[in-house]
This record gives C-alpha cells, structure tokens and sequence, in this order.
C-alpha cells in the first residue's frame, strides 16, 4: 500500500499523461528498476517497478521520477533509442553504449525538471544524488562496457555526500 502522499501524487501526474504504472512484488533481494515500454498510438507506455521489502517509498518515488523522465525524453524524440534492445546482452557495442548514455543523461536532466516544476515535498539533494548516480554508472558503462560493483558504487554515493549533502538548499 502507498502512504506516501508524494509518491501518490507523482503517481496521479504519471498517469494524468497516459502512462500506466505496474508495481511488481519481488522476493528476495530483487534490484528495484524501473522499467518501461516505448510510447505507441494506443499507448504512452508503462512503466514497471520491481519492489522487494528492502525497497522504501521514497526509494520507488526516485525510480517513477527517473522512469519518467525517460518517458518524457521518448515522447519528445518520439521513440525509444534502438541502443536499448542491445542493453540485456552480453556484449553491448560502443555506438549503443553511447546511445545509451545520452537517453540516460536525457531522463536524469527531465526528471530534475518535473521535481523542480511540481515543487514536490522531497529532499532535493537525493534527487541530486541519484541523478548524478544514473549518470556516474551508465558513464562507466559506456567507457568499459562492463557495470559498476558494489564497491564502486559505495565509494560514489559515499565521496557525493561528503562533497555535497549540506551544500544543497532544500527547495521548499
């Protein structure tokens, strides 16, 4: 159930512009993405979240709110980069990699922009971070071809908020 009046409400504009939403009960330690389908004729899309128990609301806000800004990326391209379909492989070629990573700096710039447009009641600075994470990982991606560990990934969140977390004003 979703207590989280931001999440509802985000939730409410998500769907206020045809996209559906399926939250998707996961056991185990099942990574929480997000998911999504290309805008068609019949349909904006829709967007899946995994959500296991160690996934909080807030957690699923940051993956609708990045979801999103995919949407909103696909919608003014008017299609999904062909690079995607490539991602799930066990090799991803350079040229798909840099796809990617443009669609994925495109949702990180659009879902900054609807946070700040809907003045949601969110901590801008997590918003912040996990933009710059999405960026941080697929920018890795696209130069080794290879993800991030768990390792790498703790050291990124972990110098951002050193460098970051008390210089952000919290935007009301």
């Amino acid at each position: 159930m979703i207590t989280n009046p931001e999440l509802k409400r985000l939730i409410k504009i998500t769907r206020a512009l045809g996209i559906r939403i399926k939250i998707i009960q996961k056991t185990g330690r099942y990574p929480y993405a997000g998911t999504y389908s290309a805008p068609t004729r019949r349909s904006r899309g829709l967007i899946e979240i995994y959500k296991s128990n160690g996934v909080s609301q807030h957690d699923m806000f940051l993956i609708l709110l990045h979801e999103l800004g995919h949407h909103i990326d696909f919608l003014i391209r008017r299609r999904v980069p062909e690079a995607y379909y490539y991602i799930d492989q066990e090799y991803v070629p350079r040229w798909a990699r840099r796809s990617i990573l443009s669609a994925e700096k495109h949702a990180v710039q659009y879902a900054e922009i609807l946070f700040l447009h809907f003045e949601f009641k969110f901590p801008y600075w997590k918003v912040k971070r996990e933009c710059a994470f999405d960026y941080y990982q697929y920018y890795y991606f696209y130069k080794t071809g290879t993800w991030i560990s768990k390792k790498q990934t703790s050291d990124f969140l972990d110098a951002w908020d050193k460098k970051y977390k008390n210089s952000l004003v919290t935007v009301k």
